[in-house]
């Protein structure tokens, strides 16, 4: 911690010490019969000691040592191959949550080949304790950011052909991982984020979205027809928010659309005549 002799030979072990275990995380991960290299990632901050000064050490030891670290291989992940934590623009994407089990739901959803870069599900947990830095933890409102992108449950499909996912399984259980966090969950209650799908399959705010009440597709084919698409309100008939455990729902929709409300409002339509389709209507009606 000072200008003297002593101080002056300890910092150059250290550097020595420091240099040497970069070689030998580099040997380490080019050997491939070798595993769980997580542990040469254990890097810690010493505690606070008199003699030692923590400015010095941070700026000279932790943070080379960590940076370092981030580009030799000694990740490994899904698929056989044994990559660093940053590579090539891309990171590595470590499933992160307090709780052991949401981080392997986590693990568990996007374990899809080409879109997440995930270790592999034996070392989750090392890893958790291990990462220092939060650019490369894998949270469920990341999840949801990316599936909101995706636009439509027909994207989703799309992405998930492969491994042959159905889109509105995974949604339903990236539901319930939402369910288990709070934060998560008011993004979608409080409306940040469009991850419901409505009939038509686009993603929507919860509070565009309405429970469909057993109401018959003729009816709202009727008011296709009239260029007034109920389903683009009404909520896909196969998600699914109920909590298993506890027989709650996860979140509550702000209203329910009945039968007896869309033949209301068709038959409003048809008084005010005024649509250009009625007489189309009609005619489907009537073929019914």
């Amino acid at each position: 911690g000072g200008n003297d002799r002593d101080t002056s030979v300890n910092s150059e072990i250290l550097t020595k010490a420091f240099e040497l275990f970069e070689e030998f995380v580099d040997f380490s991960s080019q050997q491939a019969n070798w595993s769980k290299l997580y542990n040469l990632a254990k890097i810690r901050k010493p505690k606070d000691r008199v003699w030692l000064n923590q400015d010095w050490f941070n700026k000279s030891i932790i943070l080379p040592l960590r940076e370092f670290i981030l580009k030799t291989p000694i990740v490994d992940v899904v698929g056989g191959e044994r990559t660093s934590i940053v590579k090539e623009g891309a990171t590595v994407d470590f499933p992160y949550h307090s709780k052991k089990e949401i981080r392997e739901g986590i693990w568990e959803l996007c374990n899809l080949d080409e879109y997440f870069i995930l270790p592999v599900f034996e070392h989750i947990h090392e890893w958790y304790d291990i990462i220092w830095d939060k650019e490369y933890c894998l949270n469920i409102d990341l999840i949801i950011t990316w599936a909101s992108s995706q636009l439509k449950i027909k994207t989703l499909k799309e992405k998930f052909q492969k491994k042959e996912i159905n889109p509105i399984d995974w949604l339903n259980n990236l539901y319930k991982l939402v369910g288990q966090d709070e934060n998560a969950l008011l993004s979608i209650t409080q409306n940040k984020v469009k991850i419901i799908p409505n009939q038509l399959g686009d993603f929507c705010f919860l509070k565009d979205l309405s429970i469909d009440d057993d109401i018959e597709d003729e009816l709202k084919n009727v008011l296709t027809i009239l260029d007034d698409d109920i389903r683009i309100k009404l909520c896909h008939n196969d998600v699914s928010t109920l909590n298993v455990k506890t027989n709650e729902h996860f979140w509550l929709f702000p209203t329910k659309t009945s039968q007896d409300n869309v033949i209301e409002h068709i038959n409003k339509i048809l008084k005010e005549g005024k649509n250009d389709n009625i007489s189309k209507s009609c005619d489907y009606l009537i073929s019914l």
